[in-house]
């Protein structure tokens, strides 16, 4: 299928090009999370009863489980996608 092993490094390299230009605005999305993520912590902490603290872990509890399962599980389809295409 490849001529050389510079064409198939290029096209492996090209690959993961396209990977990462697919998922850097989820990246974005995800640090832009973590950005505001002090401001909502001082904003439930000045509260400073109790409910204010169950809402401030229920909300870290959600915003770091939406951050573990995107870095962990949303690229893998693409990822093995690109490698089936490539055999």
């Amino acid at each position: 299928m490849f001529r050389t092993v510079d064409e198939r490094k290029e096209k492996e390299f090209e690959a993961l090009k396209k990977i990462v230009k697919e998922n850097w605005r989820y990246d974005m999305f995800l640090a832009g999370i973590m950005a505001i993520w002090p401001l909502i912590f001082v904003l439930f902490w000045l509260s400073r009863d109790s409910f204010g603290i169950i809402l401030y872990v229920a909300a870290s509890v959600v915003v770091f489980g939406i951050g573990i399962f995107g870095y962990l599980f949303y690229p893998l389809p693409r990822r093995f996608k690109i490698l089936e295409t490539r055999r």
